[in-house]
């Protein structure tokens, strides 16, 4: 893994000492800001005074952001006067504060890695933005003394062995990396074809009465990913990363791929409800009908085909879940798939539908199903829409056939006798059987 290319980019340091002079004493971050510009050759962006909110929020797109925990109090701030302690340690406590609110609105809104150096102890620090609320652990945060990274190659060192447990900022850079270059491609080739392209686009969708912000959107978006190169991902270095997620943190990792929550206004395929009404429980629904077909042109009749779900839940979910391939073992009539709205498993149900105006039901959208988990569900009910009937097979012609029901393994079509499940597989169903399950 190299260092230098995965936090390629510019740099913001903010140290109240960045600026000195020589006369005023060196600070460590001189030698740290020296390796950085001289060395490694990053190009940084410096701030004496801890930034606002304004200036915060364009720092989004940086390379990392490096952050001295200890800003001392400005001579204004104190005043002409010889400086009072109370008020020099109350500034003090106040820029602390200011930068653990930096640090929290930087992993709230990015994920830009945040270095925190400082001359303090370091077990303070820690547990300053711990009492904050800021959990270290789950965060894109690394904090360590001045004194430790002075050392020539200390600094890349020191970050290489932090990268190396913490995958998260591995993966999330080296995507980020490969995504720029992608990006800047596609918008390149565009430019260099004509600069008005995104006009053509635009009035394209205007004339086919769809929302031109959404359409321009996924043009772009389906573009740029289709010029990305596969990243490489060292399992070696993942292996690094001796940490086991907890059933919960799985949870919110598979609920993070499938599901959206507080999707968009407009109406798509996928789009979930939740119905409640006065002393009942609450009614899950997914839209299926097309988006092509929900999108507001002229005459559209703004209505939404609306399928039940139901939450599996305790043994149930136990029940049907495959262990041979990780999937949930579906019937023809219906979808099973999650987590999504609460990091719940939920049962689609095929056999009705209910048609509603979307005016109707737009305040009780809570999010929408991701591919590939919706294209799963579409492509289910289309086979279900149109399935044929097939005549039952007489038990007679079963050879062996013990009293209860052959099992049939639905994702394979392989089927074994009851009896037998731990034997060989007696045969494997057509496609066109395979579609037709029970």
């Amino acid at each position: 893994m190299n260092i230098e290319e995965l936090f390629a980019g510019i740099g913001v340091v903010i140290d109240d000492k960045v600026f000195s002079s020589n006369e005023q004493g060196e600070d460590r971050i001189f030698k740290i800001v020296k390796e950085l510009e001289d060395t490694r050759k990053f190009p940084l962006v410096k701030y004496a005074d801890l930034p606002d909110d304004g200036v915060l929020a364009k720092l989004t797109n940086v390379s990392f952001l490096l952050v001295d925990w200890e800003i001392e109090p400005k001579q204004e701030e104190l005043g002409e006067e010889a400086p009072n302690v109370q008020l020099g340690e109350a500034l003090k406590a106040d820029n602390e504060k200011r930068v653990i609110e930096i640090v929290q609105k930087t992993l709230q809104n990015s994920i830009v890695p945040v270095f925190i150096f400082s001359n303090q102890n370091i077990d303070s620090i820690n547990q300053k933005l711990t009492d904050a609320g800021v959990d270290l652990t789950k965060s894109q945060i690394f904090i360590k003394s001045k004194a430790e990274l002075t050392e020539d190659g200390a600094l890349f060192q020191k970050i290489g062995e932090w990268v190396d447990g913490v995958s998260g900022v591995y993966v999330a850079k080296a995507w980020d990396n490969a995504f720029n270059k992608a990006k800047n491609q596609f918008f390149a080739e565009m430019a260099n074809n004509t600069s008005h392209w995104p006009k053509a686009l635009f009035d394209a969708a205007t004339e086919d009465s769809t929302e031109p912000g959404e359409e321009i959107t996924q043009a772009i978006s389906q573009n740029v990913i289709s010029r990305m190169q596969p990243i490489e991902i060292s399992k070696e270095q993942i292996d690094k990363d001796t940490a086991i997620p907890s059933r919960d943190e799985v949870l919110g990792i598979m609920k993070g791929q499938f599901f959206l929550e507080k999707a968009s206004e407009a109406s798509m395929v996928g789009d979930f409800y939740v119905a409640k009404e006065p002393g009942h429980s609450e009614k899950y629904y997914i839209n299926i009908r097309p988006t092509c077909d929900c999108v507001g042109r002229v005459g559209n009749d703004g209505l939404m085909y609306l399928l039940m779900c139901t939450q599996v839940t305790g043994k149930k979910s136990a029940e049907l879940y495959n262990t041979k391939d990780g999937h949930f073992n579906e019937t023809v009539g219906c979808a099973i798939v999650g987590p999504l709205y609460k990091g719940k498993i939920y049962h689609i149900n095929f056999k009705t539908i209910e048609i509603v105006k979307y005016d109707d039901w737009k305040d009780k959208k809570v999010g929408r199903i991701l591919p590939p988990i919706i294209n799963h569900v579409t492509e289910r009910y289309s086979l279900y829409v149109q399935r044929q009937a097939l005549p039952r097979i007489p038990k007679e012609l079963i050879p062996d056939l013990p009293p209860q029901e052959a099992d049939v393994n639905q994702n394979a079509g392989d089927v074994v006798a009851a009896d037998r499940r731990e034997e060989k597989k007696e045969c494997r169903l057509t496609s066109f059987f395979k579609n037709k399950r029970k």
